[in-house]
């Protein structure tokens, strides 16, 4: 309805009108427009206001009811034939640029613009709720306005000849249904991607196209037209998988649950099973919890027995639960840090000591991927850490000196809980790097922890250095009071993985 003022957005809305033929009762209703879903709601609140159903409903051709028009055999709407079909009625769609089809209609129609839509146009409405109440009222005024020359109203002679007539009305709503035809995928289900989710179908089906008809509620799938599976919707992604559709080549599979996984992996190791229940406690697709517990299972027969049970223990410790990752602990032997750290889980003893680790090794053994887990672990244990590649530490030295704030740069480092340099000794140092690389160490010894990861073995730091007074107060403050790690020649983890 317009607003004279204009103060409100005006918005138009169809008007839905139904007549019984013998009576010319009228109900009105506007709807936001002529899609299905409000066309049928429209309908549905009219036989609800009549109290039952006609054996015949006559439609115009819109889309809502008729896809296409003939003359003989018009196509129905499938979701307007269902309706029909719940409501236990025909269609009949009146023929195009016929309206002596709907003649009760077209006179009714002239009327309700006289009663109904005359008496309303100076009102104004700012709801859909008002407008039908507005329809509502008038409507009952034109349905018992005694008719000319007769001596009932509208309202009599429906109640009176044509409601006994009227089918009790079903029970249960009506549910719109949707239709689609899937594929039944190797894994014997189908995916509905409008919930991106799978549901099962008998594995004798498996590659075979299925017409899968959904409501709100229900998933039907049909192969060849005979119904095989049904499951209650799940409008989330995920599985909905029943046991009695998986083939006899699933007799381990099907009975996978996270107990399942659990009772396996308490009989080879107690911190494997306690590492799968906080995996499960994550909120995941459970088919990637199980091939993820595969995964470790597997790695847990190819593993030494000790050397599993310390990688479990530091994984749980560090939150680290992806199977990819526990295997580059064992491969790594990162868990031994903590023996050569002095550290606990609780603790970070070698942080609170100020002790400092060395970690040496070929390339791609491990050694970033060592100092990096140490960091992190700091961080979680809420030490102060800071990273840097050497040669981008030695950048930064220069940038801060340049612009005069060296001193501050200095003491941001000397704060720091743990400094993890990597890659020390790939590049080579002037006299005043190295000065100022000193002036790092030194303000840090006995006071701050440090890593320092390198390809050269210890030994050969000291050729690093120009100055040999520089390389030697360097290499008195970290070889003599660090923590070693020096990881064996082999094959680098990059190419393993």
């Amino acid at each position: 309805m317009d607003n004279p003022e204009h103060t409100h957005p005006l918005v138009n809305y169809f008007s839905y009108h139904h007549v019984m033929f013998q009576s010319n009762h009228v109900f009105m209703m506007a709807v936001p427009s002529q899609r299905g879903d409000d066309f049928l709601h429209a309908l549905g609140c009219c036989l609800k206001h009549l109290g039952g159903s006609p054996k015949i409903v006559v439609t115009d051709n819109l889309k809502a009811s008729v896809i296409k028009a003939d003359r003989y055999e018009p196509e129905i709407n499938r979701i307007m034939e269902d309706f029909a079909n719940h409501h236990g009625f025909a269609v009949i769609p009146a023929r195009a640029g016929k309206p002596r089809d709907k003649a009760a209609v077209e006179n009714e129609e002239k009327i309700v613009y006289r009663r109904v839509y005359a008496k309303l146009r100076d009102l104004t409405f700012f709801s859909l709720e008002e407008v039908n109440a507005a329809f509502a009222e008038k409507t009952r005024e034109h349905n018992q306005t005694r008719m000319q020359r007769k001596e009932y109203c509208r309202q009599e002679k429906f109640l009176a000849e044509e409601k006994p007539l009227l089918k009790e009305l079903p029970r249960e709503a009506f549910e719109v249904k949707y239709y689609t035809r899937l594929t039944v995928s190797e894994n014997n289900h189908v995916y509905l991607a409008r919930d991106k989710h799978h549901y099962s179908v008998p594995y004798q089906h498996t590659g075979e196209k299925a017409d899968v008809i959904y409501t709100r509620t229900i998933v039907r799938v049909f192969v060849k037209g005979e119904p095989v599976a049904t499951h209650r919707r799940a409008m989330k992604p995920g599985y909905t998988t029943e046991r009695e559709h998986m083939g006899p080549g699933h007799n381990f599979y099907r009975d996978r649950s996270p107990e399942f996984y659990i009772d396996q992996a308490s009989k080879r190791s107690g911190i494997l099973a306690e590492l799968f229940r906080v995996l499960f406690e994550e909120p995941e697709v459970p088919e990637l919890q199980y091939r993820r517990c595969d995964g470790l299972l597997s790695l847990q027969r190819e593993t030494d027995p000790v050397d599993f049970e310390r990688a479990c223990r530091y994984a749980l410790d560090n939150a680290i639960h992806a199977y990819k990752s526990i295997k580059r602990i064992i491969n790594s032997r990162v868990y031994l840090l903590d023996a050569a750290a002095g550290g606990t889980r609780e603790g970070g003893g070698y942080i609170r000591d100020a002790g400092s680790i060395l970690i040496t090794g070929a390339t791609g053994c491990g050694k970033s991927f060592v100092a990096s887990a140490l960091g992190d672990r700091a961080c979680r244990q809420g030490f102060s850490v800071m990273y840097f590649g050497m040669q981008k530490l030695l950048a930064k030295l220069k940038i801060v000196r340049l612009e005069g704030v060296i001193v501050r740069f200095f003491e941001k480092l000397a704060k720091t809980d743990l400094l993890i340099i990597d890659d020390f000794g790939i590049g080579t140092m002037d006299r005043q790097q190295q000065l100022d690389f000193l002036e790092i160490i030194e303000d840090r010894h006995a006071r701050k922890s440090t890593i320092i990861s390198s390809q050269l073995p210890p030994a050969n730091w000291f050729d690093l250095f120009s100055d040999e007074t520089i390389a030697d107060a360097f290499m008195d403050r970290m070889i003599h009071t660090s923590h070693r790690i020096k990881f064996k020649n082999g094959e680098s983890l990059r190419k393993k993985n």
